[in-house]
């Protein structure tokens, strides 16, 4: 707990010498947050966005980790949302909003948002599992599967890519 409140006495002198430098704004949000300081840590992420136009996808990501700790998951959902609209392959933020669908409990939502995250990630097998139960759990935009970009590689993995195909032919019969 020392190091971040020693991190935000550096970040606070960083921000009077260079207030428009986004990064400090969310270095200091971060220690604020690790510090049980959701108030201080939001504004922080707020000021990145309105810096940004509202186009920083680590500053939406990291307010919708604050908004899912609050229980606030519909708002962590929005942000997250947000996150991988501006940084496609965010794959820690298709992770998160996958924890929020699932706190929401809608966990084929949450499974296939997992199943994008472990893809962008590399581990197809993990992304493969998670897009197993989300069918299971009545998941079933074929076209989305078959034609979602972020998806390609566990499409075309050697070992997995068979599967997914078998699993896509499954869908609807």
């Amino acid at each position: 707990l020392k190091e971040f409140e020693q991190a935000i006495i550096y970040f606070d002198k960083a921000i009077q010498i260079d207030p428009s430098n986004i990064e400090n704004y969310n270095a200091r949000g971060i220690a604020y947050s690790k510090l049980g300081k959701d108030k201080k840590a939001m504004n922080d992420f707020n000021k990145i966005l309105q810096y940004t136009n509202d186009t920083d996808p680590y500053a939406f990501n990291n307010r919708g980790l604050i908004y899912s700790n609050l229980g606030e998951h519909q708002k962590a959902i929005r942000d997250f949302t947000r996150a991988v609209f501006y940084k496609k392959y965010f794959s820690q933020a298709f992770g998160n909003r996958g924890n929020s669908f699932n706190a929401l409990g809608e966990v084929d939502k949450a499974n296939l948002d997992w199943c994008v995250s472990n893809t962008i990630a590399g581990w197809p097998r993990v992304a493969f599992e998670h897009l197993q139960k989300a069918i299971e759990l009545g998941y079933n935009d074929k076209e989305f599967l078959e034609t979602e970009e972020l998806l390609a590689p566990l499409r075309q993995d050697s070992e997995y890519g068979p599967k997914f195909q078998k699993l896509l032919q499954e869908i609807n019969e």
